[in-house]
């Protein structure tokens, strides 16, 4: 991720706890046991939407949510420091952050590994050679190291979208029969 962009991301509230936790976890694999501590309460957010309602609302009392949330830290076995974090987040009423908090951290731990994580979802099923072939493409593009996850969209009708966490590359049928559209109607 080019450096300007990430500075001016964590310029934004979620940016700068996501730097303060960075910065107050010891070195890269502690970072990375972190990021899979979000990703636990990611998982437990997308499995129960309610408790998410709940544990980040501003209607129940600090002591109530602390509570809850160190009994599920201990449940789904949250690092201290992470856990703590969260404790802060609480107190501050700032829990509702924690999805976007999440993504600035990931950008860092990323970019600190040097990694990015590519999304590509296609029109139909790629075979191994055309993963392949595109995986070499790509690699040209990003110098990182990468990790590619396919998915299909048949709604794409054909073509390719690829997407990261700044950005989308859409080579997608649909979208070029879009901007087709566009420039017919501005040029009408």
């Amino acid at each position: 991720m080019k450096q300007n962009l990430l500075a001016a991301v964590l310029t934004s509230l979620p940016g700068r706890y996501a730097r303060a936790l960075f910065e107050a976890i010891d070195g890269p694999e502690e970072r990375y046991t972190t990021l899979k501590d979000f990703e636990q309460v990611e998982i437990l957010f997308h499995d129960y939407p309610h408790a998410q309602e709940i544990l980040t609302s501003y209607a129940i009392n600090k002591k109530h949510l602390d509570a809850a949330w160190q009994l599920i830290g201990k449940k789904i076995q949250l690092t201290p420091k992470f856990l703590n974090f969260i404790r802060l987040l609480v107190q501050e009423r700032r829990v509702g952050l924690l999805n976007a908090i999440y993504r600035f951290y990931q950008m860092l731990v990323f970019q600190e590994k040097n990694y990015r994580k590519l999304d590509v979802v296609s029109a139909y099923s790629l075979n191994e050679k055309e993963k392949i072939k595109l995986k070499t493409e790509l690699e040209k593009i990003f110098p990182e190291s990468l990790d590619i996850t396919f998915a299909i969209d048949e709604s794409l009708l054909s073509g390719i979208v690829v997407r990261s966490d700044t950005l989308m590359l859409d080579a997608s049928f649909v979208t070029q029969v879009r901007y087709l559209a566009e420039s017919l109607r501005e040029g009408a």
